[in-house]
């Protein structure tokens, strides 16, 4: 059962700038088109969680530390009740870190004071989570850690979704890449077949020596940073957060999607372009069965970033490249349809007040959360903090209107039992 607030209610801090709707011309931007931004909460980098963990990692930090955990976001079906998922621990795979899930409470409440933000917006934390599989074998996110039989099972965690059931879990991981399917109470029931395109030949813990060594398949460290799930929860759509080796790799611009009808295991290979090579994805959130949202971003944190931007991306008329072995870096063959791609934010415009010299590297996690009254679809959005002690982990709502989105996100969003008022 999910444990309410075993961790105190953690401060919610909200920006002070004027609202964006305050800011735009009603002429160019209709308020029922309007992004706007709601709220934003700050998770300190010292809290820990509920994993009863005791001693230290060897970077020092608590091996209960509650870090890392914006790198998945996923609704659970139940009320206000979400799960964060960690990646694979501080310092890049070189810790012992026991893989894991928080679980948590995102609450949106009305405020009274029509001068600020339209909304508190309060992170409660809960039960944490442990992954190991059927045999009682703990995933951990160090590097070296490649299966023997009898080591822990490395694992970097970067996508998570909940079954339509709400019954099981489904984690992507860059390691491999996989994807494993868990009870709720994180014991590995089984691993969703991948082609053996996104597989490479020789794994090592050394990511420079490991592209060095192969010649195809993901490039390491890039493996599948985002996980989807279709409305009817028949479909996992995975995506790269850059191109395979033989794709272009670091250099390239095609990022192929994965996506396997759970009953089935058939599966298809789409093309995301990404807008440049610099760039990597981050998350895949479905709308419906062909349409979703895209994390792209550069790898820069402050005044340095360029781009922290949430691309509408319709799969319609994609092409299916499964049976090409390779794409070139930069084109695509003659026939070869790929996304269609449309911006919807950027999370560094002017208008939200975003940008500073706080402002994360890593903003890796989407998830919808309620439908508001006047229509519009709540977005939530988190940072990685990859477990640095100078970094907290930040929560922010967008509301995203039905116009925006191009579709129905009903099915994947969350009650609006706790939200009652428009926002402003």
């Amino acid at each position: 059962m999910f444990t309410n607030a075993l961790i105190p209610m953690l401060t919610v801090s909200l920006l002070t700038q004027p609202a964006p709707a305050e800011r735009a011309t009603p002429e160019k931007t209709p308020a029922d088109d309007r992004v706007r931004l709601l709220a934003h909460a700050v998770i300190p980098a010292a809290t820990n969680d509920n994993s009863g963990l005791t001693g230290t990692m060897s970077d020092g930090q608590p091996r209960a530390r509650l870090g890392g955990f914006g790198s998945g976001l996923a609704y659970t079906g139940v009320g206000n009740r979400f799960i964060a998922l960690p990646d694979r621990g501080p310092q890049d795979g070189a810790v012992d870190f026991d893989c894991r899930w928080q679980e948590l409470d995102l609450t949106l409440t009305p405020k009274k004071d029509p001068s600020t933000r339209p909304y508190d917006l309060t992170v409660s934390i809960g039960r944490t989570v442990l992954l190991q599989n059927q045999t009682a074998r703990r995933f951990v996110g160090l590097s070296r850690a490649i299966d023997d039989g009898t080591s822990p099972l490395r694992l970097d965690p970067e996508g998570i979704r909940v079954s339509k059931t709400g019954e099981s879990v489904f984690v992507s991981d860059e390691y491999g890449p996989t994807i494993t399917e868990f009870t709720r109470d994180g014991v590995a029931i089984r691993s969703i077949a991948v082609p053996p395109i996104f597989a490479i030949a020789k794994p090592s813990a050394d990511a420079e020596a490991e592209i060095t060594a192969n010649a195809a398949g993901r490039v390491a460290n890039r493996g599948f940073e985002g996980l989807a799930i279709s409305p009817d929860g028949s479909t996992l759509t995975a995506l790269l957060q850059s191109p395979l080796i033989q794709d272009g790799g670091r250099k390239g611009l095609n990022c192929r999607v994965l996506q396997i009808d759970l009953a089935s295991g058939t599966s298809r290979q789409l093309v995301y372009p990404l807008s440049d090579a610099s760039l990597g994805t981050n998350e895949i959130l479905a709308i419906s069965a062909t349409t979703f949202l895209v994390i792209e971003r550069d790898g820069k944190d402050g005044a340095k970033s360029k781009a922290k931007r949430i691309y509408h991306a319709d799969f319609t008329d994609a092409t299916d490249v499964s049976n090409l072995p390779s794409l070139p870096a930069d084109t695509l063959p003659a026939g070869v349809v790929p996304a269609k791609k449309t911006l919807i934010l950027d999370m560094l415009d002017p208008a939200f007040g975003l940008r500073s010299a706080e402002f994360p590297e890593k903003i890796e996690a989407l998830c919808f959360g309620p439908t508001l009254p006047n229509g519009s679809v709540v977005l939530y959005i988190v940072s990685d903090n990859d477990f640095r002690k100078d970094q907290d982990t930040h929560f922010w709502a967008f509301a995203i209107p039905a116009s925006v989105l191009q579709g129905d996100a009903s099915q994947a969003t969350a009650p609006p039992a706790k939200v009652n008022a428009e926002p402003r």
